[in-house]
């Protein structure tokens, strides 16, 4: 596997935003080591596309103060076709510092020049994405426990619109953002071994991440992942069985990690 010390770290589990671990029995704070934040390196990350980018800066750390979420700003996307990087600026909503990454999208349909928005706008790009991996490989980008976060926050999303949808296209994006809580699953999975039913330690990318793991690994069971994976729709799914949003109901919330505020 790929030397991983110079990419970002997942700010997992209630870390990055100072919140206490919900959803199980002991709710507590973590300390948030140096290796959870994102380093000032200028060394590509790969990635498969721009929704996994847009997925991994909801969890990764601001590495000036270790907070965040970091989010991207307004036409803050280059793209350099000499290398096949894509370059994003950001800035981290709990210390307002600025920052710079590069990305590498090594899939071989990534986009060129004129198919990238000069703007990263998040909603638009997980909204449009088909797949967020089309490949059988793990991501480099968000690990193991940084999947299962985003799917959690993805699942209260849906949970939350779905309270005020009314119309055609609230249920539309209710079932997209069910789609993508889906996939978040999938790339978790991908981090399994076939013989074993818990992920194996090359999968956190992160101390902290490594700590939840042996303080709760009833919540990294393979089969429990493929029960959660099993309550979701998949685009292709709905798309051969001419679902409609309005058929497929929220999972159950069963892990949260952090709350902002």
């Amino acid at each position: 596997m790929a030397d991983r010390s110079e990419w970002p770290q997942i700010a997992t589990h209630g870390q990055a935003y100072g919140g206490p671990i919900r959803g199980t029995s002991r709710g507590h704070r973590l300390p948030m080591p140096m290796e959870e934040t994102m380093r000032h390196v200028k060394t590509p990350r790969p990635v498969h596309s721009l929704a996994e980018i847009a997925l991994g800066l909801k969890v990764m750390a601001c590495p000036n103060c270790g907070g965040g979420p970091m989010v991207a700003r307004s036409r803050s996307l280059t793209f350099d076709p000499r290398a096949d990087e894509v370059e994003i600026k950001v800035v981290c909503r709990s210390c307002l510092k600025s920052e710079s990454f590069l990305f590498a999208i090594t899939d071989a349909d990534h986009p060129g020049p004129r198919a990238l928005p000069r703007k990263f706008d998040e909603e638009a790009i997980l909204a449009a994405a088909d797949v967020v991996n089309p490949t059988d490989q793990p991501s480099a980008l968000v690990d193991v426990a940084g999947w299962l976060m985003l799917h959690s926050l993805l699942t209260d999303k849906v949970r939350s619109a779905a309270v005020h949808a009314r119309t055609g296209a609230d249920r539309q994006a209710i079932r997209n953002l069910q789609i993508l809580a889906g996939q978040c699953i999938d790339e978790a999975l991908k981090f399994y071994d076939v013989d074993n039913d818990l992920p194996p330690q090359d999968a956190f990318f992160s101390e902290a991440g490594r700590i939840q793991f042996h303080a709760y690994p009833e919540l990294f069971v393979r089969n429990r992942l493929i029960d959660l994976r099993s309550r979701l729709p998949s685009r292709a799914a709905l798309t051969d069985a001419g679902e409609t949003a309005s058929s497929v109901q929220p999972p159950p919330c069963w892990w949260r990690f952090w709350r902002r505020g």
